[in-house]
């Protein structure tokens, strides 16, 4: 069995059992010999993880902030989390996002994934003219997107009101995530050398940041170990949407790229197994130069749908990895 050039996140699986042994065999069992540990691996889990990593039987590419999983739904990998006014529950997400990387120290693994924050579920009261907030209005633009089209009248006018709404929200929450940010990449570079913060890009449009967005917050962390991680079925949804070209985006910021989840998308559902949904084509020069690479799935695709992907995408990169290397050799 051959084993895969990039890493397999937990995603997929971290569902069928609360042994983590049980799952890095499953995973070890489809040809990946790395694993991203995903925000519901538990400190029970990790108990049977560990000693597999220090065996050397598994590696650990990443970790998913919060890591291990954190029950209080405050700090939810899709609640406000970096953002929060409330200065006490700031610092204890913060606090949680330093545990996260001292994890990922403990376990040989080079960056932590974050996804910093979203506007309040209820906008802070500034509902649009909808009645809309939050959540709801990705809920009814995908609706739209499904039913009448990108550019049937209704949602382009309720994308133009999510604009102006996500604005009036968003209020001083970028400043605080930023500074959240910050101190939890202060503490990997004084701590643990070698392991970066990737800012994931989201894939529901109330979450942040969105690529305008990112690129203050980076601005914000010039000289600290942080950066972005590029989430291809994310940037996809966004595209469709008609918020961002994804990829050029991601290229804009290629000297910033920490690493890089692979899923493809159907219509408005994503992490689908590379190459049984729309493709991925148009990534695989970012997923190329990510120093970091990592299949993220649903438990909708079955272990076969992952082989096929996995093999689709594999084989890609390496005919694009021949012909770079026959255009050399041509040029010489």
């Amino acid at each position: 069995m051959r084993t895969f050039p990039f890493s397999f996140s937990t995603s997929w699986n971290f569902r069928d059992s609360r042994v983590g042994r049980e799952l890095m065999e499953r995973i070890l069992g489809l040809g990946f010999s790395s694993v991203e540990l995903n925000y519901r691996v538990t400190e029970e889990m990790l108990a049977t993880i560990e000693p597999m990593v220090e065996a050397g039987r598994i590696a650990v590419s990443s970790v998913h902030n919060v890591f291990p999983a954190e029950p209080d739904p405050r700090f939810d990998t899709d609640s406000r989390l970096l953002g929060y006014e409330d200065e006490e529950l700031r610092l204890r997400a913060v606090a949680l996002g330093k545990r996260s990387v001292d994890w990922a120290a403990r376990l040989g693994a080079k960056a932590v994934v974050v996804h910093p924050g979203a506007i309040p579920m209820d906008g802070g009261g500034l509902a649009g003219p909808s009645g809309l907030a939050g959540e709801a209005y990705d809920a009814r633009l995908k609706e739209l997107y499904d039913a009448e089209g990108p550019g049937s009248p209704a949602f382009l006018a309720l994308r133009e009101e999510f604009a102006a709404y996500r604005e009036r929200a968003l209020g001083g929450d970028l400043e605080r995530i930023t500074r959240s940010l910050a101190e939890i990449a202060e503490h990997a570079a004084a701590r643990h050398p070698g392991i970066a913060i990737g800012i994931e890009n989201r894939p529901m449009c109330h979450q942040v940041p969105d690529f305008r967005e990112l690129r203050r917050i980076l601005g914000g962390l010039e000289g600290l170990p942080a950066g972005l991680w590029f989430d291809t079925g994310h940037g996809a949804l966004m595209r469709k949407l008609g918020f961002f070209d994804d990829r050029a985006e991601a290229e804009a910021l290629a000297g910033k790229l920490v690493g890089v989840h692979i899923h493809d998308v159907a219509g408005t559902s994503d992490h689908v197994a590379p190459y049984e949904g729309e493709g991925l084509d148009g990534y695989l020069g970012i997923i190329e130069a990510a120093p970091i690479k990592v299949l993220e799935l649903g438990k909708k695709n079955s272990a076969e749908a992952v082989l096929r992907g996995a093999e689709a995408l594999a084989a890609r990169l390496e005919a694009r990895s021949a012909a770079r290397g026959r255009g050399m050799e041509e040029a010489r």
